[in-house]
């Protein structure tokens, strides 16, 4: 049993319950915490088929995409990053690592929105299940905002 909310959570400490007719039969319970003050951190990653102006196109929150699809792109947002702080990232491929970037977000900006794309090196379809397909980087890139 799963459940998301856009955008995440907030800070607190939930509970799932489980009844079987109307008698509670389990419990859990986790917590989700305040990030630190100033402490560097990630928002959820939106992958989407497409970028323009800095801004993902054609959006998938379910993650899915259908079989013809040749880019893909994840965009997410950081901050609190320290001046000259490297950001490294590996996209992954039937648990095999296909891909290794690196970003240099720059020095001053505090909050950024980064994004790494992949397609097949002939501009041909991504294929499902593939092992043997040769992915290549088709952009990656860093844009600050101010600080928040």
């Amino acid at each position: 049993m799963g459940f998301t909310q856009p955008g995440g959570y907030v800070a607190g400490d939930y509970e799932l319950r489980l009844f079987i007719a109307n008698q509670l039969a389990q419990s859990g319970r986790f917590t989700i915490e305040k990030r630190q003050v100033g402490a560097p951190f990630f928002d959820p990653i939106r992958f989407a088929e497409g970028i323009q102006n800095n801004e993902p196109v054609n959006v998938h929150p379910n993650q899915k995409f259908t079989v013809g699809v040749k880019e893909v792109y994840a965009f997410f947002d950081a901050g609190n990053l320290t001046d000259g702080l490297a950001i490294k990232g590996e996209w992954y491929r039937m648990a095999r690592s296909i891909l290794r970037l690196s970003v240099h977000p720059g020095v001053g900006a505090r909050r950024f929105t980064l994004w790494s794309g992949i397609s097949d090196k002939d501009n041909q379809p991504l294929v499902p299940r593939s092992t043997t397909q040769t992915v290549h980087q088709r952009s990656t890139g860093a844009v600050g905002h101010a600080c928040n």
